[in-house]
């Protein structure tokens, strides 16, 4: 896959079992540049180009921008519905004379309930039971100490249910040491999900890491 922005001369080769830095020494081109690509993968139009042999990918659809990494729940909204659907399906196809019963047994407790009411009551119970999911509280648990270790959790969760090829990240390395950037970059290649790290300074180059620098003058230099 490629990563384009003719404007800047700026051309990613996104590898498997590499991870792509992108350092862009202009602060204001940086934040521009964050703000294209924040826009572009709420599938907006923009000036970064994405294509896999040589066909051209929605962003939107490809990739997951993360500006703030304190701030990643793996049980937001767009992962719980994929998970309650999941669950669903299991309780209807592999586990449908267990959730039958269940269901008989809801059914019944709640026609008991509401006959001691003085007044009448109906109910409804959802055929694909996600109310009763709900109802439970069933989600993902953040597991992980650590910021790497629920990032770790959360690359693994993205590309479980939303299948994501590319994750970027904006000054990760401010945030880690070297072991848990190692360790994360380790994940990303386990779960073939290709990150970039988009970092306003130069730091310490790591193994499997191609770095591409946009500098004040706006030339480019690659460090393979």
């Amino acid at each position: 896959m490629r990563l384009i922005c003719s404007e800047y001369g700026i051309d990613l080769e996104i590898q498997e079992n590499r991870v792509n830095i992108l350092v862009v020494e202009s602060p204001n081109v940086f934040s521009s540049m964050i703000d294209e690509l924040i826009c572009q993968v709420k599938g907006e139009p923009g000036k970064f180009i994405l294509s896999e042999q040589d066909v051209i990918k929605v962003i939107s659809k490809e990739t997951e921008f993360i500006v703030n990494p304190f701030g990643v729940d793996c049980n937001e909204k767009r992962i719980q519905q994929k998970l309650y659907q999941e669950l669903s399906n299991e309780m209807n196809v592999s586990m449908i004379e267990e959730t039958t019963h269940l269901q008989g047994q809801i059914i019944s407790y709640l026609d008991t309930l509401l006959q001691k009411a003085p007044y009448p009551l109906e109910y409804d119970i959802e055929e694909n039971m996600t109310g009763f999911l709900k109802w439970c509280h069933v989600g993902i648990d953040n597991q992980g100490e650590t910021l790497a270790e629920r990032l770790i959790n959360y690359i693994k969760i993205l590309n479980y249910f939303c299948g994501f090829k590319i994750i970027f990240f904006v000054n990760l390395k401010s945030y880690l040491s070297q072991f848990e950037l190692e360790e994360i970059y380790k994940c990303g290649f386990y779960t073939k999900t290709n990150l970039v790290l988009l970092e306003n300074i130069q730091k310490e180059k790591l193994e499997n890491e191609s770095i591409c620098i946009l500098d004040k003058d706006l030339c480019i230099i690659n460090i393979e």
